[in-house]
């Protein structure tokens, strides 16, 4: 017959002592959780930067795509029976995060709006109004939409 005759348990002949453990990271405590605490912030930030730019891209490709839609040839026309104005609104509920979604003439004057207060405004004179109308790519730093608080 055979089976388990013993137990045996390894017991080095140099151990460290509990205090100069306790000594080790009482000094150095504070540089280590700074470090490991600075990796995972950095490793946050970049995770929600990552996730900023790809609903970035998206939305810049979703405008093109919506910019090419039929239904977008309604500006010239004023959307007189706001068809643009409905795909907007919807548009803005499903996305959320954008403050509005506006359709403007070749005048600056906004026809169709997800925000109903917006159309008949006036962009003209504004820089993104005159870079895009240009042809031009328009971009500026993330800011609260000062347009809105109006």
């Amino acid at each position: 017959m055979t089976g388990i005759i013993g137990y045996g348990a390894y017991i080095p002949k140099y151990r460290i002592k509990i205090d100069d453990i306790a000594n080790f990271y009482n000094k150095n405590g504070e540089s280590i959780i700074k470090r490991s605490l600075g990796s995972s912030f950095q490793l946050i930030a970049n995770e929600a930067t990552e996730r900023v730019d790809r609903t970035l891209y998206e939305v810049y490709n979703n405008i093109q795509i919506w910019s090419e839609l039929e239904l977008m040839q309604e500006v010239i026309t004023d959307d007189l029976d706001g068809k643009i104005s409905s795909f907007l609104m919807g548009l803005s509920k499903d996305y959320g995060y954008l403050s509005s979604i506006d359709a403007l003439n070749s005048s600056g004057e906004v026809v169709a709006s997800s925000n109903l207060e917006f159309i008949g405004r006036d962009f003209a004179e504004n820089d993104y109004y005159k870079n895009t109308i240009g042809g031009k790519t328009y971009m500026e730093d993330v800011h609260l939409d000062k347009i809105n608080e109006e």
